[in-house]
């Protein structure tokens, strides 16, 4: 049944390449459930890895949100054999997703895709998305800095986006503070200690609870 799915897909891809179909449209044809399912297994398949990364590019503009959510997170972990470009690039687009689900599972997929870069790699997606004009890029790395896997400038990149102008961005890089807190508490207790202040009730709350840990 995968394989079949696959196939379809795989046709929608080309054709929509072609300009002969809308993929959004054909997308929507194909069953939540099975476009979900065939796209979990199809990086067992033998397929090129440019080929499964137009793919993961293809699926990430279904219409439904339930599909785009499990294309964010599985452009950072289960597709292993797929170009990190492509994930990235599909990373880009989903965290300025409509749907906040969408856009959350973009920064558990961000940080999928940053534990498996090479250490050169990590540094730089980690600086370009902490540093980023795009608010909705910025949030989302603060998200994928909650992960608990220790990466180098992990503690730079949490401060920088502890003070975004943001409070959103602020109040994620807090849980992040707090994911990490072991790792160097006087660091993060100062950071903590530099937002206890913040005009925001809810950065305020989260910067006091981390404050509690020292």
């Amino acid at each position: 049944m995968q394989q079949s799915v696959l196939k379809r897909l795989a046709s929608i891809w080309v054709a929509s390449c072609c300009g002969l179909v809308d993929p959004t449209s054909a997308l929507a044809e194909v069953p939540a459930e099975l476009v979900i399912n065939s796209m979990e297994d199809a990086d067992r398949m033998p397929w090129p890895p440019d080929d499964l990364g137009a793919l993961l590019q293809l699926v990430s503009r279904d219409p439904r949100v339930q599909v785009r959510a499990r294309v964010a997170e599985l452009a950072g972990s289960v597709w292993r054999n797929a170009p990190l470009e492509a994930a990235h690039e599909v990373l880009v687009l989903l965290c300025t997703d409509p749907s906040a689900r969408v856009r959350a599972a973009a920064g558990r997929g961000l940080a999928q895709l940053i534990e498996r870069s090479a250490p050169a790699d990590r540094i730089e997606l980690i600086s370009a998305w902490s540093t980023s004009s795009d608010l909705h890029r910025r949030t989302a790395i603060a998200r994928a800095l909650c992960a608990q896997c220790p990466m180098f400038v992990t503690d730079l990149a949490i401060e920088q986006l502890a003070s975004d102008e943001s409070a959103e961005v602020r109040s994620a890089a807090l849980d992040a503070a707090a994911a990490h807190f072991a790792e160097a508490p006087s660091i993060y207790a100062a950071i903590a200690q530099a937002r206890s202040l913040d005009e925001d009730e809810g950065v305020r709350h989260a910067a006091r609870r981390l404050l509690m840990r020292r």
